[in-house]
């Protein structure tokens, strides 16, 4: 029975091990861009442009309605 639990504790510090040499091989591909210290280096003027000022709404209804004034109480 101890062989059993020496088996499972060495199998999940094996699989932690693992994973952790995958997980940081797997990290290292992802710093390809060095840290920026100004949000100006992220701005890009050409990004984003609108074609048109109409805005739509999938799936609701927008209805305007006044909103009511109150009674003035003399």
């Amino acid at each position: 029975m101890e062989e059993f639990w020496s088996a499972v504790i060495l199998g999940v510090v094996m699989g932690i091990i693992l994973a952790v040499i995958v997980v940081n091989y797997m990290a290292s591909g992802l710093k390809s861009v060095h840290i920026q210290t100004s949000a100006d280096s992220y701005y890009d003027p050409n990004q984003l442009r609108f074609e048109d000022r109409s805005e739509i709404f999938i799936g609701s209804r927008l209805e305007t309605v006044p909103k009511p004034r109150p009674q003035s109480r003399r």
